[in-house]
């Protein structure tokens, strides 16, 4: 992994032609060594803001920046060339289908195609990478089993390896943790956590604000196209920014133990659909 760097959306304005403004005046930033979560409720733009970041999608005003810790100049990230960016910033979207039958190390091995030519195969590095990236996220004794007989949460693992194999500083994840049971969740979030901590940017997306109250370094709220609150855990996740961006029909409370946020149901909900007429 190159020097930590950090990425910026300023000002970010997104529309599809002839649309009205899925996302205005975006401001977020992604920082070395903090795992940033993105929240907000459904169809709020989040992936849409994803793919910004990751360069896949041009705003229409406003600006992404990479800068450097080591205090170089900003750079624009629609100026740099789509591998240049990929070494920089990798991006993991709701969806992956690897190609069929593809072994966990051949999947993997697929994460270091920015530092390889388009006509070299592999090489010794190349092997050496991949098996430190299934090291690191306790895949190893899969690498030659089949991508698709793996468990759901296996295989998100092995995703995340092949994106650590890219060996790029900032990491972009967009609900990794969808359809994870309780179990793998909390193991997965704990290694994003550990990656965090070691030194990378991470931005990821997540629906569970109660699995963002308990591992998140920074919160950003995204709500009917702007960013409303962004900050540590017991900032964003109240109950009057809650309840306006989701609904009445939540509770905000405490964890005993933690003093961390938790999200609930309120308990005098009820579906309108199951009210009787």
């Amino acid at each position: 992994m190159d020097a930590p760097f950090s990425l910026t959306a300023q000002e970010v304005t997104f529309r599809y032609a002839g649309q009205e403004s899925l996302l205005e005046d975006v401001r977020l930033s992604v920082e070395p060594g903090a795992l940033t979560m993105l929240i907000g409720p459904n169809g709020a733009g989040k992936s849409t803001l994803m793919k910004i970041l990751a360069g896949l999608l041009q705003p229409a005003q406003g600006i992404v920046q990479l800068q450097s810790s080591l205090g170089e100049r900003s750079q624009d990230l629609a100026g740099l060339s789509p591998l240049a960016r990929a070494r920089t910033v990798a991006y993991l979207p709701q969806e992956v289908l690897p190609p069929e039958g593809y072994t966990v190390q051949e999947v993997v091995l697929l994460g270091r195609f920015p530092h390889q030519r388009w006509w070299t195969l592999p090489g010794e590095q190349d092997r050496k990478i991949v098996g430190g990236a299934l090291e690191r996220m306790g895949v190893a004794q899969l690498r030659n089993r089949v991508f698709e007989s793996l468990s759901g949460g296996e295989q998100q693992a092995v995703l995340l390896a092949g994106i650590l194999a890219q060996q790029s500083s900032l990491l972009l994840l967009d609900e990794p943790g969808k359809g994870l049971d309780v179990h793998h969740l909390a193991t997965f979030s704990q290694r994003l956590k550990r990656l965090a901590q070691a030194g990378r940017g991470i931005l990821c997306i997540t629906h569970d604000l109660n699995l963002a109250s308990r591992f998140a370094d920074v919160i950003y709220l995204l709500s009917d196209r702007r960013i409303r609150a962004q900050g540590r855990p017991e900032q964003v996740l109240t109950q009057a920014l809650v309840a306006e961006s989701y609904g009445s029909d939540v509770e905000v409370t405490r964890d005993a133990k933690s003093g961390l946020p938790v999200v609930l149901p309120d308990s005098q909900f009820q579906d309108p659909r199951e009210l009787p007429r």
